[in-house]
């Protein structure tokens, strides 16, 4: 099921990041934690459409951190005091806080671009950070040339992700000047195409995002209560 008419207010995003952070940081309840994943977090996330992505997160991030804290535990620690308590509440407040970033901000370009503009990016900032983001596949797609290169020439042995990781040290330099040649590239590009009048003819013609003054209200009180309830408990 499609919520498309539910968006966070970009000033909402960011007070409920804050909100979210300092509950996390300050609560070592972890039946508070899960309450707060499960109430928050991943409702947001089911109505973002973004549950396989956060599935992967979850299987190929937070299996192995728990895997890591349970050798910790056993080689280093062995406190029988703390039993799992500790890894349990490490691991779920990692949860919670990486995951409240992966659901305020993994956004449409069209929710990226209003959140923006609502910050008071224009103009040409808008044009250097639309950029900046932009440069990133760049980057990447620059990278995987390279590797192919060297594994041409037979510099790498197999295509491993081992061996890939290996070739980073060695990317430094070509990458850094080949971003430079296409950002005074990409530069002049822009300023022949006057990018900043159609960047600002294309905003004009996307009309304006509707947000539910409800759905970001219920939000704020929702974080407002837990992070209360956890001030309250440790006072």
């Amino acid at each position: 099921m499609r919520f498309n008419n539910l968006h966070i207010e970009p000033r909402v995003r960011l007070l409920i990041l804050v909100v979210s952070s300092l509950f996390a940081f300050l609560c070592a309840d972890i039946v508070y934690l899960g309450l707060f994943y499960l109430i928050l977090i991943l409702p947001i996330i089911l109505i973002n459409n973004r549950l396989k992505i956060h599935l992967k997160t979850l299987f190929f991030g937070f299996v192995p951190i728990f895997l890591s804290f349970i050798l910790l535990y056993i080689i280093v620690i062995d406190d029988p005091s703390k039993k799992w308590n500790f890894i349990n509440q490490k691991v779920i407040t990692i949860l919670v806080i990486t995951s409240i970033f992966q659901a305020l901000f993994l956004i449409t370009h069209r929710q990226l671009l209003d959140f923006l503009l609502k910050m008071g990016v224009k103009n040409e900032n808008l044009l250097y950070i639309l950029g900046g983001i932009a440069s990133t596949r760049d980057l990447i797609t620059r990278g995987e040339k390279i590797i192919d290169a060297r594994y041409s020439r037979g510099f790498i042995g197999k295509r491993a992700m081992a061996n890939k990781l290996f070739q980073l040290p060695k990317l430094f330099i070509p990458l850094f000047i080949g971003v430079l040649r296409t950002s005074h590239e990409r530069a002049d590009d822009w300023s022949q195409k006057d990018m900043g009048a159609l960047l600002n003819s294309y905003i004009s013609k996307l009309g304006v995002i509707e947000y539910s003054f409800c759905y970001n209200l219920i939000l704020i009180l929702v974080c407002l209560s837990f992070l209360g309830l956890t001030v309250l408990s440790n006072g």
